[in-house]
């Protein structure tokens, strides 16, 4: 499956040059981005079960409640790709030259089976085993990837490939087991 047919879509634009002085002082620069996410994250947690409930429930997912959702989703999303020197672009802001991360509205009636919610924790359980070890081997790509843009000012295609392709798949798992958008299961895929 193409990454542009799911519904929920993550593209990163490579630049050739990235700012090696932000580089540096990233982690701290993030700060800020970090703890409002981590506060609109632990609100996501609440919102979603209240989707999950709707969706088994009443047969709805209300607009405002997916639109809070989708924000909050684009935040986390956009400050990770920040602190991993994917983008330049400060989380905060509103531009979005560098990073676009795109989640289709669902038709309850079409798009999503009103008993989903209660088991695909279970069943995207293969997905997350392998988005973990594939996690686990992006923890020693990340320091590498910071000290050749630190050094030189450019982030490896490869390994920025790899990255995006990581966060990508982690998007795909997240809108299908937590934000409850689609129904369809998330590929095993980086693209």
């Amino acid at each position: 499956m193409d990454n542009l047919e799911y519904p929920a879509r993550l593209e990163i634009f490579h630049r050739e040059k990235q700012s090696r002085m932000t580089a540096f002082f990233r982690l701290l620069l993030a700060l800020p981005a970090i703890l409002v996410m981590i506060f609109l994250t632990s609100l996501t947690a609440i919102t979603c079960f209240l989707a999950g409930v709707g969706i088994v429930v009443l047969g709805v997912y209300p607009k405002w409640l997916f639109d809070l959702n989708v924000t909050v989703f684009r935040l986390e999303f956009k400050t990770a790709a920040y602190l991993l020197l994917l983008i330049d672009e400060y989380p905060l802001s509103d531009r979005s030259d560098e990073i676009s991360i795109e989640v289709d509205y669902p038709d309850v009636d079409t798009d999503l089976a009103r008993l989903m919610p209660l088991v695909k924790w279970l069943l995207v359980l293969p997905n997350s085993f392998v988005i973990a070890l594939g996690f686990q081997l992006f923890y020693f790509i990340a320091p590498i990837s910071w000290l050749l843009v630190l050094f030189s000012g450019h982030y490896p295609r490869a390994l920025f490939d790899f990255s995006t392709g990581m966060l990508r798949w982690l998007l795909r798992v997240r809108a299908y087991a937590v934000m409850l958008v689609t129904d369809e299961y998330p590929p095993f895929s980086l693209r």
